[in-house]
């Protein structure tokens, strides 16, 4: 693919996932960051994406 270190991680993103039929967001607070969103696994999601604005909904409890 050709990415150089230069390159921003979001131009490295789009041209990693070209081709497959998913939506991409960017810019999420998760993982270590001040707030925290523990993005649970193997729980579904609904992730609603337009051009200037992405949500993330969590279907089930993260938590049994």
């Amino acid at each position: 693919m050709g990415f150089s270190e230069d390159d921003p991680l979001d131009e490295i993103v789009l041209r990693a996932v070209r081709g497959y039929d998913f939506p991409v967001a960017a810019d999420f607070d998760f993982g270590h960051t001040d707030p925290m969103f523990t993005l649970p696994l193997g729980v579904r999601a609904r992730l609603e994406a337009a051009p200037a604005q992405a949500r993330l909904f969590l279907l089930e409890a993260a938590v049994i």
